[in-house]
């Protein structure tokens, strides 16, 4: 979070890719971009008889600008991506707690 030119700013809009998919999508960073403005996917996992059965990636999108790339085999290459990911809950309440005046505990 400390390298983010605009912390709050990233993550919501990080957030609302998130929501265009549904409450299940994971989303994770890509570790070979700008550090200030990563790189990022947008994955649905996918369930089955409530077991995750796996990750679909969705989109990928420009960490600088936002804007959805068009989808390259070069995306496939998993050592480009984070091993971390979060979830759409877990980016919500991050971006809760970019806000100014957040104090943790309270509401």
């Amino acid at each position: 979070m400390d390298t983010l030119s605009n912390p709050l700013e990233y993550v919501r809009l990080v957030l609302d890719h998130m929501t265009g998919y549904n409450r299940d999508s994971v989303v994770a960073i890509c570790i070979r971009s700008n550090p200030k403005y990563p790189d990022y996917a947008v994955n649905e996992v996918m369930f089955e008889d409530s077991d995750p059965i796996g990750q679909v990636t969705m989109a990928i999108y420009h960490g600088r600008t936002h804007v959805e790339y068009e989808y390259d085999t070069l995306f496939d290459d998993y050592t480009l991506w984070s091993t971390e990911k979060m979830g759409f809950t877990a980016v919500q309440q991050l971006v809760g707690e970019l806000r100014p005046g957040y104090q943790r505990g309270f509401p």
